[in-house]
């Protein structure tokens, strides 16, 4: 296809090392990160410089997310214990 090698097995890599966006969310709660922005998509941003797609973001309807979204993008902040009791 005349694919650059490298680029081929970063894509495989992604693939596979992706996850479900709620065993993203409950990894984050188990290490103590809290989202400070997070946004779903069906078209990622990167799409559109690509392909010429636009970009889509998505609510985040729970079990809509998980088979419609092609992507999550997050900012984490590490929380202490003490602090995400307070959250609670």
């Amino acid at each position: 296809m005349g694919e650059n090698p490298g680029y081929i097995d970063e894509i495989k890599l992604h693939y596979n090392t992706g996850c479900t966006i709620k065993k993203f969310e409950d990894l984050c709660a188990e290490k103590n990160f809290i989202p400070v922005k997070k946004d779903l998509f069906l078209f990622r941003p990167i799409y559109s410089q690509r392909f010429g797609l636009p970009t889509l973001k998505l609510p985040g309807i729970p079990i809509i997310r998980e088979y419609i979204s092609f992507g999550c993008e997050a900012v984490l902040q590490k929380v202490s214990r003490d602090q995400d009791k307070k959250k609670l």
